[in-house]
């Protein structure tokens, strides 16, 4: 794995049997193929191609994780992992990623 695709801190993804931790963008990608079809909207297709594109090297890799933790928690799957190791869940509801949300993550791709 080349450590440029590397995340600078994980992030945390809270599914109904366990926590996954997501470190590169590999893994963002993965997690994206993964997500269902029905719930696949303009966030998920702005997300995905921030990812793709900082895989080829024309998007800060950072910039694209920051949104992908954006996308998760709107999600409500995202987990902060606070200096103590405290595991905090941020949402509940998976279904909550909607559409209106993608503007912000547009705007962010455009900087």
């Amino acid at each position: 794995m080349i450590s440029g695709y590397r995340f600078e801190r994980p992030i945390f993804i809270q599914n109904t049997f366990f926590v996954e931790e997501i470190v590169d963008l590999d893994g963002a990608l993965r997690f994206l193929d993964d997500w269902p079809e029905p719930k696949r909207d303009i966030a998920y297709d702005v997300i995905q191609r921030a990812c793709i594109t900082a895989r080829h090297g024309r998007f800060p890799v950072e910039a694209a994780a920051e949104n992908f933790r954006r996308f998760v928690k709107r999600a409500g799957l995202s987990l902060e992992v606070d200096g103590s190791s405290a595991v905090h869940c941020c949402g509940s509801d998976p279904a909550s990623v909607d559409s209106a949300s993608a503007g912000h993550e547009r705007e962010i791709l455009r900087q």
